[in-house]
């Protein structure tokens, strides 16, 4: 009827064994080193997400100054062009 259930044992009293303390020693040291390099992790991954954002940033900017700059070209072209283009009107005419 419960044998699905696991049989627990009752934890020791008194001393443990070498074997036992070696083993809650490295448990120990794990769980105390893990924290840390989640810790550790999460301060890189702070400093890579900050880098990106500021990069994010200056790209965004650049492309609108260069957005601009190109709008502002091919306006000049398209005036250069027109006056051209009237010159040449004017010297055909004559």
């Amino acid at each position: 009827m419960y044998g699905d259930l696991t049989e627990t044992k009752p934890a020791p009293t008194g001393a443990t064994t070498s074997d036992e303390q070696s083993r809650q020693t490295k448990k120990s040291k794990k769980a105390v080193h893990h924290p840390g390099s989640l810790a550790s992790t999460v301060e890189r991954l702070e400093q890579q997400l900050e880098g990106t954002q500021k990069e994010n940033e200056i790209l965004r900017r650049n492309i609108g100054i260069l957005y601009r700059t190109a709008k502002s070209e091919i306006e000049r072209k398209d005036r250069e062009i027109e006056s051209l283009m009237k010159e040449l009107e004017g010297t055909t005419k004559s």
